[in-house]
């Protein structure tokens, strides 16, 4: 079984621009677990345990999702939390599609793997990308007007040029990411990521 999941990797440009965010956020009296900024991901698709043998499959649905589909662009913006600001366990970016094109692709990318067996997500595209988990976070205001001084803040634009099939093996030191295929968009030349065909990461 190979446990997998569908991204779109933040490219080097947009990570540099959340470094001065975490060193801002390094402040706060919060107990953080940062995940590395080559390994920061909007996960499109968590596919969990997948057999090796239909990994063929999962990528015939990437290509029919992405073929015609042109090249677009997200807005990264906003930080949040999860499950909200009084107890935070995650901290995310929010990616705003005013167009609705990346859910477009998403419903795409579904009905493709429904068509092969895969079930389909059962809760509605949130886009974000996890930042952060936290450990620990006292109480008081502090992490609530630290969200809330970055509520409208725009990092940049995360170009959205293939769908790209990772598998994760989970370690002791933290999750390894392995890339296994890349299906790139409509007439799109694959973008430069910062992460390497192996990386450690957390999902």
């Amino acid at each position: 079984m190979i446990r997998a999941f569908i991204a779109i990797p933040l490219p080097v440009a947009l990570q540099r621009a959340l470094e001065d965010i975490r060193a801002i956020a390094q402040q706060l009296p919060v107990v953080w677990r940062w995940v590395p900024p080559s390994h920061l991901h909007l996960t499109v698709k968590f596919l969990g345990d997948v057999p090796a043998e239909s990994i063929a499959s999962v990528v015939q649905a990437m290509q029919q999702a992405v073929a015609d589909q042109p090249p677009f662009g997200l807005m990264a913006c906003a930080l949040g939390c999860f499950p909200q600001p009084a107890r935070p366990r995650v901290l995310w970016m929010g990616l705003d599609d005013p167009e609705g094109t990346l859910l477009h692709l998403f419903q795409r990318l579904e009905a493709a793997l429904r068509e092969r067996g895969f079930p389909p997500e059962d809760r509605p595209l949130r886009p974000h990308v996890t930042l952060a988990r936290i450990r620990q976070a006292p109480r008081g205001g502090h992490f609530s007007t630290f969200l809330q001084t970055y509520n409208e803040h725009h990092f940049g634009e995360l170009p959205v040029t293939a769908l790209h099939l990772f598998q994760s093996q989970l370690r002791r030191e933290g999750a390894v990411y392995t890339l296994l295929h890349s299906a790139a968009l409509s007439s799109a030349p694959l973008v430069e990521t910062g992460q390497d065909e192996e990386a450690h990461g957390q999902i």
